[in-house]
């Protein structure tokens, strides 16, 4: 808006995108973790966390490195 600081959209996407991996990590653990221990859900549990499991491998490693730094190089730009 208006009153927002300059490179506040920058910044919001740059944070954004950092915590993604962790967000689908997260879930790949959780539904994991509700697949050993809720044997009559185990197989929907295992087939959710492997869906969260490809999700974080899909954001994170190098792919997430170049974004990350682009977002970066952006917000360094939109604060001169």
């Amino acid at each position: 808006g208006d009153g927002a600081a300059p490179g506040a959209a920058v910044a919001c996407a740059l944070e954004s995108r950092i915590f993604e991996p962790l967000t689908w990590l997260e879930a790949a653990i959780f539904f994991a973790f509700a697949a050993a221990t809720l044997p009559e859900k185990r197989v929907e549990m295992a087939a959710l966390a492997r869906d969260r499991w490809a999700a974080y491998e899909d954001c994170a490693g190098s792919a997430f490195d170049t974004a990350v730094a682009a977002l970066e190089r952006e917000r360094q730009v939109a604060a001169l």
